[in-house]
């Protein structure tokens, strides 16, 4: 197995063959995706010889609309978890959080928020 060249922020690098994204920033813990090539990608994306990879803050306007998206799923599977009989609206991220709209049987409660 050899090395493949990829472009990472500006500079040449070599990584060895099968590396993921997330092996290009395992230290920086501010990174939570990458653009491959111009695309919007998760970390966990296989590397290709001649990629061009930028990295995307947590803190920078995509990488909020990521976590936001992300968090709206994972608001949407815990009310799933309490009310399995919720139906889903829409949950987008917008530009000071994420919503989502739910259809319950019963309105939920402070319990409901513990949970």
């Amino acid at each position: 197995m050899g090395d493949i060249k990829v472009r990472v922020d500006g500079k040449d690098v070599s990584v060895p063959e099968k590396s993921n994204i997330i092996d290009l920033f395992k230290e920086d813990k501010n990174i939570v995706v990458a653009k491959q090539n111009g695309k919007l990608v998760d970390l966990v994306t296989p590397l290709k010889d001649g990629d061009e990879i930028n990295s995307v803050l947590a803190t920078s306007d995509e990488g909020l609309s990521v976590i936001r998206h992300s968090t709206a799923h994972i608001l949407a599977q815990a009310v799933q978890n309490i009310k399995p009989q919720t139906k889903l609206g829409i949950g987008p991220p917008i530009k000071d959080g994420f919503y989502y709209d739910f259809k319950v049987q019963e309105n939920f409660n402070p319990e409901d928020l513990i949970k």
